[in-house]
């Protein structure tokens, strides 16, 4: 059995929740240690851990054996920069989150065998409308049209928001989620539906939090890209880029056909256009800095940023603005709902485990009191920040 951890958040469907601040991105139940890995409890371990084999037994839960390689699976698909690490920090580091992965590949276990018991499938049908319902919270939420988080898709993760949408509808980790999602909801309805009070309150109590845009532009961009490339191969793509701005800058030229033309970015596709950004724009600060510099219709020099060498030109500007409720409703809705089953799952997977036979490797103890309700989010649509795999 494969599990996959959340990454970010935003809808219920997909199991995402929302940020708690603009352009911030917290996971809402993922382990302390993917979460926060660089803060460790004061009792940190006096030894290296030992090395761990994939067929080594990692629990077993009613006779069910969950080995360790269904651990590292995770580890490597999630959080590989997690797995890469070497040092005695990175090592502890992923000690703890095994363990935390543990709990969670045992709560999936024991929701799987409740379907297994209602008879309880998923439908294409029914797949498709979250990864619908996912897109349309995020621009709920963030007060974004289709075309806006389309651009959002391409620059940030270099796919578009259809592509992401399909991904989605034939992720098998996701799809089990899902179905886990649906037992709950069906197990305890009216303890997770948000009334339309409940909403309104949710809302209201973010308002100053999460639902305050700052000022944003709206800009087009020409990259050479520089990824992987050695100091000489950068003087070079930098050369071309100084080039293709003196084309850029000809009387007459066409931005957008000029990016169709030489961009190294999916965002050619609809002549740059990458969309809103923000000045809180972490996934490439250096983007954001250039591009609040320009006035509309202003054409930048070459810029280096997070992927290479940029042109940018500015197309619109937007003043800071609170997104009103009526706009927000649906997102919120979601995102309340999600709050719920996280808390109903935590709850129903404690139940559960009270009636289970659970057993640890004798080196292998739980650590702590581990959460019993595990992840909620085996996904993600972008808020501000895109975190991707």
């Amino acid at each position: 059995m494969k599990h996959v951890l959340p990454v970010w958040t935003v809808v219920v469907l997909v199991g995402v929740v929302a940020n708690e601040a603009w352009g911030q991105s917290a996971p809402a139940s993922q382990p302390m240690a993917a979460s926060q890995p660089a803060s460790q409890p004061a009792s940190q371990p006096t030894s290296q851990p030992q090395p761990i084999n994939r067929t080594d037994l990692a629990v077993t839960v009613n006779g069910h054996q969950i080995l360790e390689g269904e651990i590292d699976d995770i580890i490597r698909d999630r959080y590989p920069n997690l797995a890469k690490g070497d040092d005695f920090r990175a090592k502890a580091t992923e000690s703890i989150a095994r363990d935390q992965l543990r709990e969670d590949l045992i709560n999936d276990w024991l929701l799987d065998r409740e379907i297994e018991k209602a008879h309880l499938t998923i439908t294409d049908e029914e797949v498709a409308r979250f990864a619908e319902d996912e897109a349309r919270g995020s621009m709920s939420l963030n007060g974004w049209t289709r075309d806006e988080l389309d651009a959002k898709f391409r620059r940030e993760q270099q796919i578009t928001l259809e592509q992401f949408v399909a991904k989605r509808k034939v992720d098998a980790p996701r799809r089990a989620w899902l179905l886990r999602n649906k037992l709950l909801r069906e197990t305890f309805g009216e303890q997770i539906r948000a009334t339309d009070e409940k909403v309104r309150e949710f809302y209201d109590s973010r308002v100053d939090l999460r639902f305050k845009r700052p000022e944003q532009v709206r800009a087009s961009r020409i990259l050479i890209s520089a990824e992987g490339l050695s100091d000489e191969q950068r003087a070079a793509a930098r050369q071309k880029a100084a080039q293709i701005l003196e084309e850029v800058r000809q009387p007459g030229a066409d931005f957008a056909a000029l990016a169709l033309k030489y961009s190294a970015c999916l965002t050619k596709e609809k002549g740059g256009d990458v969309g809103f950004v923000t000045q809180q724009d972490s996934k490439d600060p250096r983007f954001a800095e250039a591009a609040f510099k320009l006035k509309v219709g202003e054409i930048s020099d070459v810029v280096e940023t997070k992927r290479g060498f940029d042109i940018l030109k500015v197309t619109e500007r937007r003043e800071p603005l609170v997104i009103p409720f009526e706009q927000a409703k649906d997102g919120s809705r979601l995102m309340l709902e999600d709050q719920q089953i996280r808390r109903v799952r935590a709850e129903y997977c404690e139940d559960l485990r009270k009636t289970a036979q659970i057993e640890y490797p004798p080196n292998k103890p739980p650590r702590g009191s581990p959460k019993p309700g595990g992840p909620a989010t085996p996904g993600q649509v972008p808020t501000q920040k895109i975190e991707g795999k």
